[in-house]
């Protein structure tokens, strides 16, 4: 079994470019573990990661820099997607990446095909071909090459069974398989149709309403993160609320998809009714750092510090939030409240 090799001084940039309707489906951890099972000289180029929101407009996963070859960008991507068109131009199906061989993909999928194909075709640019030649697109590994490189190290990676609780690291096992084709679409279809319903007027109510939709999906494909979640946050919103079932849900989320801002979130929040307050701040760290563009997850944030008992934490960092977004509305909801519980408690 291959040793895993010290890549944490690498560094990892977020830029966003304005793209709401995209995620980030993979993070630093997950990059860093497929780097750790290739041999470094393959990828002692690389200089940093950067995780882009620029999807619409290149029209792909992810790049290299044409000039230097020292950096890879992966590109944050829809909500809702099917990648069997990149399949068929680069040699394989769906099914190798444990996906349905139609329609919307399953979170690890997508997962498993920016690790193990994406971005070891991103590793493959990096590889010197001719290396007098001072010309890059011809010093450099193109689009063919590139290709090969990344069939080749999945196939080798994939070999043999690796040892990692994350199952994005390992081909998808048969009955992984099976159960994409046996249950993925129907479990789907219920998932879609209650999300359409709930979309409409989304509120508590309506939310625990189609609870029972999201429970059957998950019944039917365990590993739907997009069902999981809502289930989660159903469960969450009870009106005698179940703050251990909602978080076990969430944990069953990041544990087939650990870049879900939602699960991250409610997580989080779930820890803290809990009074898992040092847990509870990792959860809320990595929202944080899903959403840091956006002020929601730091104002709930602070509003958890504050019901913790960490005013001074909780007013410093509502201080920040609107330093940088004096219109955001919520975060002014959420100080007011703040400051008039302080004032009553004195």
């Amino acid at each position: 079994m291959r040793k895993f090799q010290h890549v944490d001084g690498l560094p990892f940039l977020y830029h966003n470019d304005g793209g709401s309707h995209r995620r980030r489906y993979v993070g630093e951890s997950d990059v860093k573990v497929v780097l750790s099972r290739l041999p470094k000289p393959l990828w002692k180029r690389l200089e940093k990661v950067v995780f882009r929101d620029d999807w619409g407009r290149s029209g792909t996963l992810g790049y290299t820099l044409t000039k230097s070859r020292r950096d890879i960008a992966l590109c944050n991507l829809p909500t809702r997607l099917s990648l069997r068109q990149c399949c068929a131009s680069h040699g394989c199906g769906p099914e190798d990446f444990g996906a349905p061989l139609r329609g919307q993909w399953p979170a690890l999928a997508i997962r498993r095909f920016q690790l193990y194909s994406t971005l070891l075709h991103e590793i493959g640019h990096l590889q010197t071909i001719h290396p007098n030649n001072s010309q890059p697109r011809r010093k450099f590994a193109a689009e063919p090459l590139a290709e090969e490189f990344a069939q080749e190290w999945r196939g080798r990676l994939w070999s043999e069974h690796f040892e990692h609780p994350d199952p994005v690291h390992n081909a998808p096992s048969g009955e992984e398989i099976a159960l994409v084709r046996a249950n993925w679409a129907e479990a789907h279809s219920i998932y879609r149709e209650a999300r359409m319903e709930l979309s409409k007027t989304r509120s508590g109510q309506h939310l625990r309403e189609l609870e029972p939709c999201f429970q059957r999906a998950v019944d039917l494909f365990p590993q739907h993160s997009l069902a999981q979640a809502e289930l989660g946050q159903a469960i969450y919103v009870r009106k005698i609320s179940n703050f251990e079932a909602a978080l076990e849900c969430f944990r069953r989320v990041l544990a087939v998809d650990p870049c879900h801002l939602d699960a991250n979130l409610y997580g989080a929040m779930c820890l803290s009714r809990l009074q898992q307050d040092d847990e509870a701040r990792e959860w809320f760290g990595r929202a944080i750092k899903l959403d840091q563009y956006a002020p929601l997850c730091r104002a709930v944030f602070a509003e958890e510090l504050a019901r913790m008992g960490y005013d001074d934490e909780a007013e410093r960092l509502f201080r920040a939030i609107l330093r940088a977004n004096p219109a955001d509305e919520y975060t002014q909801r959420a100080f007011a409240k703040f400051t008039r519980a302080v004032d009553e408690s004195l």
